[in-house]
């Protein structure tokens, strides 16, 4: 896909918002590639304008709650520095460019995507949020259903390549109309084989087949709801939550070790492999 026309953001703010970092007004914007901040809530926020997407007040997206928003965020914009005066006066070219950017992703998957109404696409997942998926699956067997349901925020992240390295993950086939850009499209902005895919639902949930749910390797028998304290209990309900907003931040190990059992010293020097490509691929692409 080396080919693709590339789609070329004109609006400052909304390339800032969108990709790695950027200075708006003076100060730093970290966007949605980098981190959760406050550039990814006004992102959000343009996004639910320009769709119509209205959640339920219990089940608002994450980024505009209050527990959110008091977490300290060290040299992160707040959100008076990014939704000033100059940002209202220009709402209206920053949700324009929006739709185009999603008519033009929508007829650029036309193209390299034809005659199909989803893309199968991957979410790689660690820690708690891969455990909590892996328990909900382990649950839905027991309790004899085919799938689960889990909130997640408005914008989420898959990727169309399998990567190692990570407790679980998801395979699943997505709506093209779900899909707001990709990195095909938008190389300079975005991680590799990225997607960016929108959660329109109002109570936030995302349905997963427990088909689709994988282990990745053996040897993550180490991580436990006991490790992450996670209580059972909440296994139960369909109101758990799952990030799938973060970066994909991918970093590979050997698809053929899977099935290897290892020691305790064994499992540390992993971890550690594992942290330093992560620690590598970021400093990477920065």
């Amino acid at each position: 896909m080396n080919q693709i026309e590339q789609f070329n953001i004109k609006n400052k703010l909304l390339k800032a918002l969108i990709g790695l970092e950027d200075n708006i007004n003076r100060k730093k914007v970290y966007g949605f590639r980098s981190k959760k901040s406050c550039a990814t809530t006004v992102l959000t926020f343009l996004v639910k304008k320009v769709f119509s997407i209205h959640r339920l007040p219990m089940w608002e997206d994450r980024h505009f709650t209050k527990e959110f928003n008091i977490v300290p965020k060290e040299f992160v914009a707040n959100l008076d520095d990014i939704m000033d005066e100059q940002f209202l006066n220009n709402i209206d070219s920053l949700e324009d460019e929006i739709k185009k950017l999603y008519k033009f992703t929508q007829k650029s998957l036309d193209i390299y995507y034809p005659n199909q109404n989803t893309i199968p696409l991957i979410r790689n997942l660690n820690d708690s949020y891969a455990v909590i998926l892996l328990k909900m699956k382990e649950e839905a067997i027991k309790n004899g259903k085919d799938y689960i349901e889990i909130g997640t925020d408005i914008l989420n992240s898959f990727t169309d390549i399998n990567t190692y390295g990570m407790i679980a993950n998801i395979k699943i086939n997505i709506p093209k109309k779900d899909i707001l850009y990709y990195y095909d499209i938008l190389n300079d902005l975005m991680e590799p084989h990225e997607f960016i895919v929108i959660n329109t639902r109002m109570d936030g949930l995302f349905k997963i087949p427990i088909e689709c749910i994988y282990k990745t390797h053996q040897q993550f028998n180490i991580y436990s709801e006991e490790f992450y304290n996670i209580s059972t209990k909440e296994y139960g309900t369909k109101y758990n939550f799952i990030n799938f907003s973060s970066n994909t931040n991918l970093y590979f190990l050997d698809e053929n070790n899977s099935q290897i059992q290892y020691n305790l010293i064994q499992k540390i020097l992993l971890k550690s492999i594992k942290i330093f490509y992560k620690l590598l691929y970021r400093n990477y692409i920065k």
